[in-house]
């Protein structure tokens, strides 16, 4: 690969993924397309601290995909909230209505817990996957074309619970591939 410097370096394992930091340098005088989803890793099994019995060659995760994803599971996360209040208020009414009619008071304090339960559930919900949109919006590596003399820096990513003893990660750059290999070892503290 001429003009195009490369630096990854193992970042984390986190929610059933492999997550590498990315740095790509284009010295060369022409733009060159750096799309993550064509990103692809082999894991090597390593007999003595590897749990993956075969090498496979594990695609990376598409931003984009991931994106539209959250996108609907935030649309129907809101559609299954608004059909909760929709019958909360049903049982309000009929609520009311028992009261008035028998003249007395009623206990609503069940579908008062009922409501905050299903009220914090859903926040909390909304509140993972704006934190997950963020994450994939703004810190992972996404599909672009790097002018000469630029970079582009951030994580790419690959699903996988397990760092094996061996893997090499391969990111096509242009009309190229850059490959780089990690091994891990475990070393005995004394």
């Amino acid at each position: 690969m001429h003009n195009i410097k490369l630096l990854i370096a193992w970042d984390a394992q986190e929610n059933y993924s492999l997550s590498f930091n990315t740095l790509i340098y284009n010295e060369s005088k022409s733009p060159i397309l750096v799309d993550p989803a064509t990103a692809f890793c082999i894991l090597i099994p390593d007999s003595s601290n590897s749990s993956i019995a075969a090498t496979v060659r594990t695609a990376a995760c598409d931003p984009e995909t991931q994106l539209k994803q959250l996108n609907s599971d935030l649309i129907k996360e809101n559609s299954s909230y608004g059909k909760q209040q929709l019958a909360n208020a049903g049982v309000s009414i009929l609520d009311f209505v028992a009261t008035v009619t028998s003249k007395g008071k009623t206990d609503n304090s069940s579908n008062d817990s009922l409501i905050e339960t299903q009220e914090k559930s859903h926040n909390e919900t909304i509140t993972r996957i704006n934190k997950q949109q963020t994450y994939w919006t703004n810190t992972v590596i996404r599909k672009t074309t790097l002018l000469p003399g630029s970079f582009l820096q951030g994580k790419i990513v690959f699903p996988g619970s397990n760092m094996p003893g061996k893997l090499s990660v391969t990111i096509p750059v242009g009309k190229d591939s850059l490959t780089v290999s990690f091994r891990q070892t475990f070393e005995k503290v004394q």
